[in-house]
């Protein structure tokens, strides 16, 4: 979202004016969302939760924790390859582009 977007979206969230989204204010906006970008706050939301160094990457160790924790343990190697699938880059770390594309092609399996 742009900066114009983004702070627009916050007037219109901040109901009584006090420069605050409460949690209220922000669960009556929630329907009016388009589904699309409240999709896309989630992703971007479980990226940084994954990214857990925060250095705006997940790592092979990072993903391999998540995998693990998900209970579907992945080697390191199998990590690696899973990686590679959409690494643009060729850094063997995922951005959170190239995580939107795991995402993507993941679930049209």
């Amino acid at each position: 979202m742009s900066p114009a977007r983004v702070a627009a979206l916050f007037t219109s969230l901040d109901t009584d004016k006090n420069s605050r989204v409460t949690l209220d204010e922000f669960l009556v906006a929630m329907p009016t969302i388009p589904p699309k970008e409240r999709k896309c706050a989630n992703l971007r939301r479980l990226f940084r939760s994954l990214d857990t160094n925060k250095d705006g990457v997940l790592s092979v160790d990072e993903l391999s924790h998540v995998m693990a924790s998900a209970e579907v343990p992945l080697s390191r190697e199998e990590t690696m390859q899973l990686i590679a699938q959409v690494d643009q880059d060729g850094d063997n770390q995922l951005n959170y582009e190239e995580f939107l594309e795991l995402m993507e092609s993941s679930s049209r399996r």
